[in-house]
Order: C-alpha cells, then structure tokens, then sequence
C-alpha cells in the first residue's frame, strides 16, 4: 500500500494519513476527516486505506517500537 496500490483489488486507490484511524476506549473505530490540523498528531503511525474497496493497513513508524513489539509479542507461527 505504501506504493499506492491495493494489495487486495489492485486499484491505485490508495490514501494515507497521520491521522486518519482513531480507536476510542470502548475499541470503536473512527475515521478522521480533517483538513488542517492545529494540533500535531499525536501517534506514531500512518494508516492506509483504499477507497475502491475498503482495506486499510497501519504502519507503526518508530522503530524503537517495533523492538519492544518483538519482545513482548506472540510471534505468528
């Protein structure tokens, strides 16, 4: 997806954003839609959705992070 084509439907339908995937306390998802921020955001990760059939990826940035993710994590078998 961080090429700009769908993994699952092959569009080129694909938009990312700092800010665009925000999970509440209850888990309920919801997609920010702002145009300017005035606050910075505040995770460290971009998600990636494709608008010709709805799938999204998130890639966490900070690298330092995904070191902790592999020590503490379940790795997939």
């Amino acid at each position: 997806m961080k090429e700009g084509k769908c993994p699952k439907c092959s569009q080129e339908t694909v938009y990312m954003s700092k800010t665009g995937i925000t999970f509440d306390s209850r888990g309920a998802m919801y997609i920010n839609n702002l145009k300017s921020m005035i606050i910075p955001p505040l995770k460290d990760y971009t998600d990636y959705v494709c608008t010709s059939c709805g799938y999204f990826e998130t890639y966490i940035n900070d690298f330092s992070k995904l070191e902790e993710i592999e020590k503490h994590w379940e790795k997939v078998k």
